[in-house]
């Protein structure tokens, strides 16, 4: 079991990582792209909001690695730091302006097993908030 749910995170892990380097990639290429075909203009005019600024894009970068980092001292034994996993997650999903809240499920999974009880009942019904609450849907 233990094998299967490594595997597992390790999976989640790649597909996250993976979907945050890609809205990266998009939040941060359009305008370069728009205005490398010098359709700079057309482009502004049909915005319904302005681009945000790209040191957002660094705290989502810088965000996954803290979340990761985060993720491995919890497995090597440092238990305080697991419940900071959360808030990295939430730095990396509002820095993505809320385009993608999947990271709260590896967290959710990331840190499930070592819980017990009443106290894994409260986080999952902290976790099905918080994910319900950055999902665009629920606003």
């Amino acid at each position: 079991m233990a094998q299967s749910l490594q595997f597992f995170r390790r999976i989640m892990l790649l597909l996250n990582v993976t979907v945050g380097a890609f809205l990266v990639w998009v939040f941060g290429m359009t305008p370069v792209l728009a205005a490398r075909q010098s359709d700079g203009v057309t482009f502004a005019q049909n915005l319904s909001a302005l681009p945000a600024k790209p040191w957002t894009l660094t705290i989502a970068v810088l965000g996954m690695a803290a979340l990761i980092l985060a993720g491995v001292l919890r497995r090597r034994g440092q238990g305080f730091i697991g419940w900071i996993e959360p808030l990295f997650a939430l730095c990396v999903i509002f820095a993505l302006h809320l385009a993608y809240n999947g990271l709260l499920l590896y967290v959710v999974v990331d840190l499930i097993d070592g819980l017990h009880g009443r106290t894994r009942r409260r986080f999952l019904g902290a976790m099905t908030a918080l994910f319900l609450l950055t999902g665009l849907g629920a606003l």
